[in-house]
């Protein structure tokens, strides 16, 4: 179980409004609830979000144990591109 694109994980929406420990006992509970399959994940798009909350989050990954995944979406950089992405997309 990955715990969701950064833009969209509720840990990380818990940092960037400062509870971190907060956000630490959430990903407690879910390496409790789910042991040795619970993965933090990380994306890197250069949003601020991401950016602000990415230190917190490998301290928090070190703290608990839990095992890292560096994912990424698939994007566009111009309209010739997206036929090959949903070939992408449909393959994963």
């Amino acid at each position: 179980l990955l715990s969701g694109p950064t833009e969209q994980a509720a840990v990380t929406r818990l940092l960037a409004a400062g509870q971190y420990e907060q956000a630490k006992a959430l990903l407690e509970q879910w390496r409790a609830a789910f042991p040795d399959r619970f993965y933090l994940e990380l994306q890197r798009h250069g949003l601020p979000l991401e950016q602000a909350t990415e230190e917190p989050l490998l301290e928090l990954a070190y703290a608990l144990a839990l095992p890292l995944v560096a994912t990424q979406s698939a994007r566009c950089l111009a309209a010739a591109q997206i036929p090959a992405v949903e070939v992408l997309m449909a393959v994963q």
